[in-house]
């Protein structure tokens, strides 16, 4: 495994963590999105649509991101670098004799249908198994979230399964599709 690397540049994108001087910029790209991430995601803590919780979650996950037990790449285009297009984060690392963890990914609505979330997702993909020797990426994805589905299998994730009553939305337990990614780099 080679050392932290806080940003990436490939194929005319950019994927990197950011800091709480950021938190404007996220939470700006989360309440923009908010109708569309909130129906495919858990629902969210109180407060997460302020300035002050945006800082403070930023600094836990760059805190978790150093510990190397989550990570969060933020999605920029080099030609309009100040503009967040998406994130991806892997959470769940686990080492050792697994070396695995699970993958969530967003584009913000503006963006999407233009090829940013394949492109953001192949290089995730390749940062996470070739520089950080992850072996195995697992996607958890509501069957009716379709375009993610196709953008899963279009990045070489495999079905794998229903993982049953897997987590609480919308106060009902929902089931998700599993997906899994075997790294093609190892």
């Amino acid at each position: 495994m080679s050392s932290l690397k806080f940003e990436y540049r490939d194929n005319g994108i950019i994927l990197k963590t950011l800091t709480p001087a950021s938190a404007e910029r996220v939470l700006m790209f989360y309440k923009k999105n908010s109708n569309s991430f909130d129906a495919y995601e858990t629902a969210k803590p109180e407060g997460f649509y302020t300035l002050g919780f945006q800082k403070r979650l930023i600094a836990a996950e760059n805190e978790s991101f150093l510990k190397g037990t989550q990570m969060r790449y933020f999605l920029f285009d080099e030609r309009f670098p100040q503009d967040i297009i998406g994130s991806v984060s892997f959470f769940n690392i686990r080492r050792g004799d697994f070396e695995q963890c699970c993958i969530g990914y967003k584009i913000d609505e503006e963006y999407r249908h233009m090829g940013y979330g394949r492109r953001m997702l192949e290089l995730a993909l390749k940062i996470i198994t070739v520089d950080y020797g992850i072996h195995r990426v697992e996607a958890y994805i509501l069957p009716a979230n379709t375009p993610s589905v196709r953008l899963a299998g279009q990045c070489g994730f495999e079905p794998e399964g229903i993982a049953k009553g897997y987590v609480r939305m919308h106060g009902e337990w929902t089931d998700h599709m599993r997906y899994v990614y075997i790294s093609r780099y190892q």
